[in-house]
């Protein structure tokens, strides 16, 4: 049993109903960042059909991706206001609309307008209500949850981009895009699966109405070191991660690789980043994992990965390193989703996530053209790649501060140090002091009151038969699942 905003849901964590909405949490996925990543396949079509240079034409895919990153803190704040439910059903509803008027574009700049802005502001809604939702319908397992929903990116890659080009060979794009809107449309029904107003509350009365109220950016967040450890690693990751993804088919075609030959490249990307994404959730389910150390190493060999793009001439071996780095970004996106979660107070997950996402577009918009331009000004990819990779593995280090911005214990044993912190907030009940409607108040006093005060124990610590997988992550850290 489960209290959400004051009411007692009847469904339990991790039942056969939440891994059905998990299910359904990913075919969302699926259908909407999935088709985002999957829109290259298009590129020669809108220039066909448009006439246009590939440059301009290759706005399609930044703009998009760049109005899912930056709505994110607004993401946030309606998840927070409204709920998941809502989010889900809007974001669904947006994307079928964006796709629907985007087969009345007739140029290029209506296309972006028509699409681009619609269908990246539901993808944005989409993509980071579905992390949250997992938080609400799992405990356990939920990991394992937040990777399987987290792989619909590789899963949609895999599945939309052969979808796309069979349904547009078959059609046209436009056709196409009409296909793909009813089916986000009847998409939309999984949001009635959710529960109404999905936002967890623990507070009082008075302060849940206070939150409902609050639509507002809570920039508080921001004084939370931890997380702003891993905003800073969000950005160097967006910014390196995204140069395969843009730029591996041109390589292709500078090193003579056919294109039938290259494209089958992201079908690799789409599959072994889903892989990867599935055994970040099951590995941080692990008792011994550090997720966070996970999370660096991910880093560490998706720099490293790019770096070694330069080294293939030939097919095989190319796609040998595209594995390598398609497990590697699919464990970055979902140890870090895992380690944000551990980081914030649950309430601020939602908001914390969006300004990820927003300081990751920062740099997702400029380190694909700068990887191009170096590219353009010295004839190959090489020294774009070593760069680039290079950045990764640099900042690969840099979560190696948290540590020191946590709070120590000083050498003691982690359960009696929990248990002193607990002993440090004791509420009490005064003799001799009750309300006029019965009830006995609590306050909070010092600690050398206590023993006339009839302490009263909020808190306890629970017998270590009885700890869930995630106990050594509370020892860990003050704010985890």
């Amino acid at each position: 049993m489960v209290s959400f905003c004051g009411q007692i849901l009847s469904y339990k964590q991790d039942s056969l109903w939440s891994w059905f909405v998990c299910i359904c949490t990913t075919l969302c996925m699926v259908l909407t960042i999935g088709f985002t990543y999957a829109l290259g396949v298009l590129l020669p079509v809108f220039m066909d059909s448009f006439d246009e240079s590939r440059e301009r034409t290759a706005w399609v895919s930044s703009i998009t991706m760049a109005i899912i990153l930056f709505f994110g803190p607004v993401t946030g704040a309606v998840v927070n206001r409204f709920g998941c439910r809502v989010v889900r059903i809007t974001g669904c509803l947006s994307c079928a609309a964006g796709l629907g008027l985007g087969t009345l574009a007739p140029n290029i700049l209506v296309l972006f307008v028509a699409f681009c802005t619609l269908f990246g502001f539901g993808t944005s809604f989409i993509y980071l209500s579905s992390s949250v939702i997992m938080t609400h319908y799992f405990t356990k397992r939920r990991s394992l949850a937040l990777g399987i929903v987290t792989a619909g990116q590789g899963l949609g890659t895999m599945i939309c981009g052969p979808v796309l080009q069979v349904t547009t060979a078959m059609f046209n794009w436009r056709k196409a895009f009409l296909i793909f809107a009813g089916i986000l449309a009847l998409s939309s029904l999984t949001g009635s699966f959710l529960k109404h107003d999905s936002s967890r509350s623990t507070g009082s009365s008075t302060q849940r109405e206070k939150n409902s109220k609050k639509f507002c950016w809570n920039v508080a967040v921001c004084k939370n070191k931890r997380f702003l450890v891993l905003l800073v690693m969000c950005t160097f990751t967006n910014f390196v991660r995204m140069t395969p993804y843009v730029h591996l088919i041109k390589h292709c075609d500078d090193l003579g690789i056919p294109a039938d030959k290259s494209s089958t490249l992201f079908t690799f990307i789409g599959i072994f980043s889903a892989i990867g994404r599935l055994c970040a959730g099951w590995l941080c389910d692990i008792k011994y994992v550090n997720s966070r150390l996970l999370y660096q190493a991910s880093v560490l060999l998706t720099g490293v990965s790019i770096m070694l793009l330069t080294v293939p001439k030939t097919y095989t071996p190319l796609a040998v390193i595209v594995i390598i780095f398609s497990l590697a970004d699919g464990l970055v996106v979902s140890t870090y989703i895992i380690e944000l979660f551990k980081s914030v107070e649950e309430s601020e997950r939602a908001l914390c996530l969006g300004f990820s996402m927003m300081a990751g577009g920062v740099l997702v918009f400029g380190g694909p053209p700068l990887t191009g331009l170096m590219a353009d000004r010295l004839g190959n990819y090489i020294v774009a790649f070593l760069v680039m990779g290079g950045v990764g593995v640099v900042s690969s280090p840099i979560p190696f501060l948290i540590p020191c911005l946590e709070p120590q214990n000083n050498g003691k044993d982690p359960v009696e140090y929990l248990e002193e912190l607990m002993d440090s907030d004791i509420h009490v009940s005064p003799p001799n002091d009750v309300s006029t409607n019965g009830d006995i108040p609590t306050t909070i006093c010092p600690k050398e009151l206590v023993q006339t005060l009839n302490p009263v124990r909020t808190s306890t610590v629970r017998a270590a038969s009885k700890r869930p997988v995630s106990f050594i992550w509370a020892m860990e850290s003050p704010c985890t699942f």
